[in-house]
């Protein structure tokens, strides 16, 4: 399933279906080179979305030379293009270019240090590649400058935590604790690691506040379909403080 960068909008059926279509005629006529040239030759006037389109279109079609000679082209043209660049890197990470994936994400980011989309596809390469420790610095650096809505936050705590970074995944959680979220949610994955961590208090704490802040919170234990699941299970499941062990009732 495609995961890159390409921004949601659907395809405006004129110009990039027109090209597109001639495209696929040529290639049969004159074989891929002829064509890729031919829509090159096509698009080297249009606006950026245009290139944006026909891009994704090849891409959904599997023709990911095609996408990466179009997108290439593109950034050429239009070498300021946020967008262009988050969709060749989604190509290039599909196509198993890592190496040109980083070098244009890194770039990227040099520019636009918050960008979401740029930080997380860099992070999830660099996991691929067992680069644990970089992946969890780029996503640590997307919290440098500012705050991000929850959503992000527990998006990045979940891969620093598969990165093997809980500290760090802690402290993003409590970083956004003491800045004032009150998230049910968040402080579940914050009681979640803490308790991993050995911080029992502190996790019981953030326990107990998902369990009296959502009324969902005791059918989380439920949901036990996967292994983030079977962490949140885990988070609404208050700690004895005389103990220090997972209890099933309040002590």
């Amino acid at each position: 399933m495609w995961q890159g960068g390409f921004p949601s909008r659907p395809i405006e059926p004129d110009r990039s279906t027109a090209y597109l279509a001639e495209y696929s005629g040529r290639l049969v006529i004159d074989g891929a080179p002829a064509a890729r040239n031919a829509l090159l030759a096509l698009l080297a006037k249009c606006p950026q979305q245009d290139w944006l389109d026909c891009g994704r279109a090849l891409v959904l079609r599997g023709d990911l030379d095609a996408a990466t000679a179009v997108l290439t082209a593109a950034i050429a043209t239009y070498p300021d293009s946020v967008e262009l660049a988050l969709a060749l890197a989604g190509v290039f990470w599909q196509t198993k270019q890592s190496a040109a994936a980083e070098s244009l994400l890194r770039a990227l980011l040099v520019r636009y240090p918050a960008d979401v989309a740029a930080t997380f596809l860099l992070a999830k390469i660099l996991k691929e590649q067992a680069r644990m420790q970089a992946a969890a610095t780029v996503i640590r650096s997307l919290f440098e400058n500012a705050r991000q809505p929850t959503n992000i936050v527990i998006r990045a705590v979940e891969l620093l935590d598969d990165c093997g970074s809980k500290k760090r995944a802690a402290e993003l959680c409590e970083n956004e604790i003491a800045a004032g979220s009150t998230d049910p949610l968040l402080y579940a994955y914050a009681g979640t690691i803490e308790m991993q961590l050995g911080d029992f208090e502190r996790a019981r704490r953030r326990y107990l506040f998902a369990l009296e802040n959502d009324p969902r919170a005791a059918d989380w234990q439920c949901a036990n379909a996967s292994p983030r699941a079977s962490a949140i299970t885990k988070a609404v499941i208050p700690i004895s403080p005389c103990c220090n062990v997972v209890c099933n009732s309040r002590c």
